[in-house]
Parts: structure tokens; sequence; C-alpha cells
């Protein structure tokens, strides 16, 4: 594996793992983010089992390849890097970090170990503005205690061409009704969407300083949902 980018777009994608994908899980692996370069992308992947977060990251490829690198190891070397390019290029089981006349080497675990994600097959798709723009009267209501792990969350109903959202945390409940796609079909789909995601997802959105780009929500089976950011 080996590539070139600027440090600002390295330490925004680690940035953005950090805040979604929290380590909760007792698998030393979730620890470690895969970078990894195919031909198409680069990309900075993060999980802690419960929620993932993939982002491609601008750059020139040079060869492909993939490697899990220690999460606050790797944050901290980007994060002391100055404002330029940055050269990444794997030797073995270990990754090479050269930007200007800084060069560190930093231990590495294979790609393989990474734990293996569901992928999310679509059947909804849903524009998420109108969704983000609601999310503060929505999530307050939810719980905060992790031990009643299902009301951390905010339910969503799609049901024809209406969205529902809803949160409670046993005391106060808040709901919300927004219009949606009048093609769509009548056919209920519901998921519960942990809080604090959406309040992620909605604050990052926000601090794309109004570009005109949309975001979607897609709905899978099997309880998963995926975020589509546009030049997050």
């Amino acid at each position: 594996m080996k590539f070139i980018s600027l440090q600002e777009n390295l330490e925004k994608a680690l940035s953005l793992i950090n805040r979604t994908a929290t380590v909760k899980s007792q698998l030393p692996l979730t620890s470690n983010v895969l970078v990894k370069v195919t031909k198409d992308e680069i990309s900075i992947t993060g999980t802690d089992l419960e929620n993932t977060t993939k982002v491609i990251v601008p750059g020139k490829i040079e060869q492909e390849g993939g490697i899990l690198l220690p999460t606050r190891t790797l944050i901290e070397i980007v994060g002391s890097l100055a404002k330029e390019q940055v050269i990444m290029e794997t030797e073995g089981l270990s990754v090479k970090v050269k930007s200007g006349k800084y060069e560190v080497k930093i231990n590495g675990i294979a790609e393989d170990e990474f734990p293996k994600l569901p992928k999310v097959e679509e059947k909804e798709n849903k524009e998420i503005e109108e969704i983000l723009r609601h999310m503060k009267a929505i999530v307050f209501a939810a719980a905060s205690d992790e031990s009643r792990a299902v009301l951390t969350g905010v339910l969503t109903i799609f049901e024809g061409s209406e969205v529902t959202l809803v949160a409670t945390d046993g005391y106060r409940l808040s709901l919300k009704k927004l219009a949606g796609d009048k093609k769509k079909t009548a056919e209920e789909r519901k998921i519960i969407v942990p809080a604090r995601i959406l309040s992620e997802v909605s604050k990052i959105v926000t601090e794309k300083n109004g570009e005109e780009n949309k975001e979607f929500l897609v709905v899978g089976e099997g309880g998963q949902a995926m975020f589509l950011l546009q030049n997050a």
C-alpha cells in the first residue's frame, strides 16, 4: 500500500471516525482503523461493532493494499504534522509516514483481522435534509442510560409517503412526522438509529457550510442502516 494525501484530509477523516465510532467493544481490534487503498479510492474505516464509519480520503494512489493501525497513535501523529503532503507506505506489517523532513514508522496488524462488517442491501433510500433539520427536537428525548439501550435510539418509521421519528426515555416522548416521497410504496419499514449517531451526523452536515450536496439514509434488512454524506 502506498498513497499521497494532504495532512488536512487525513486529519479530517480521522476526526470523523473518532466522533462516530467510539470504541466500546472489548475486542482490542476495534481500537484500530483500517487504512485501505484500492484502484479506485483511499479510505479509512473505524468500527465499535455497533457503528461503523468509512471516510474516502482524497489523494494520489500509488499502490493497492491495506493495514490496521492503532487509532489513537495515528490521530496523534497526523495531528502533529505540518499542513503539507503526507506519504504513507506499508513495509510488511508496519507503515512509514513521511511528511517533509518528518518520518515515523507505525506497527500495524494484517487487514484480514479487521472485523467483518454486514453489508447494507438497500431497501429504502431517504434524502435526510429534512430529518436532520428536526434532530434537536427529537434526540433530546432519547435516553442516555446504556442499560436501556433500545431507548437510546430514535425509532424511524417509513410508511408510504411519510417518515415518523420517535424518541423517548420512558418519561418524555418526542414525535415528528415528515412528508416523504409520494412515489414510495406503502410498505412499512422500521429501524432504530442511535441518537448519538444522528446528532453527530447532523453536526457534520451543518459543518459543511451550506454546500449543496445531498445526504441519504439507506435502510437495509436485519436492522442495518447507512448514512451517505457527500463531501463531509
